[in-house]
């Protein structure tokens, strides 16, 4: 799950176009889909779509065109001409763990305006898909890989709810741990991070160690 972005738009310049002054648009609506990057990040792309928000908020056919990636300290952001009549579109992607507010300047020469596009990044909770191996003894100590989404920058891993040790992030996707120790049966697996918790129900299972009461014969 991963960031919410909120962005609101305004103009500046010489003359306006017949477009709103002030607007903010939330995505996903519309054509305007986030899309899943490698690193549990999303990237935005509005683009010129009848009757969405962003179309009601920026001039894409007139908005320049940037080839080279722009970046601040919580992401980076292009633009570029596509669509069947060459509608421009804006990219923006936040960076790893970034969250808060980020503003940047598009320019729009053609009607001697440049446009501010405000956008608000918030930190979306993790979530737990799955754990390999899958079982273990209840006294722990098994090395276990746990995969999902957004697990950049975990403060937390629980395995039955007992704390995990030696965790390290990997990767926004993949987190490693050694499992407590823990009764036997079904164990939920929980990563927490400044977004939230996810956890994954059930998919740790803890198996008792085999006993032995008796032999027959006993004796030969």
């Amino acid at each position: 799950m991963l960031p919410l972005l909120i962005v609101a738009c305004a103009y500046v310049g010489l003359s306006s176009p017949a477009l709103a002054a002030n607007c903010s648009i939330s995505f996903p609506t519309g054509t305007e889909t986030p899309i899943l990057e490698s690193g549990g990040q999303r990237t935005l792309a509005f683009a010129d779509e009848p009757g969405t928000p962003a179309d009601a908020c920026l001039g894409f056919g007139s908005i320049d065109t940037i080839t080279t990636p722009q970046a601040s300290s919580k992401g980076t952001w292009t633009s570029t001409n596509v669509g069947p009549v060459n509608d421009n579109a804006i990219f923006y992607t936040p960076n790893p763990g970034a969250v808060g507010t980020d503003t940047f300047i598009v320019n729009d020469t053609a009607d001697g305006l440049t446009v501010a596009v405000t956008v608000t990044i918030t930190a979306v909770a993790p979530t737990v898909t799955g754990i390999a191996p899958n079982s273990g003894p209840t006294a722990g100590g098994t090395s276990v890989t746990i995969t999902g989404t957004s697990f950049t920058g975990a403060t937390s891993v629980t395995i039955g709810g007992v704390p995990a040790t030696g965790v390290t992030v990997v990767s926004p996707t993949s987190i490693t741990a050694t499992t407590p120790a823990h009764a036997a049966g079904a164990a939920d697996v929980a990563v927490t991070t400044t977004g939230g918790t996810g956890t994954g129900t059930g998919l740790y299972t803890y198996q008792a160690a085999p006993t032995v009461t008796a032999i027959s014969p006993n004796n030969g």
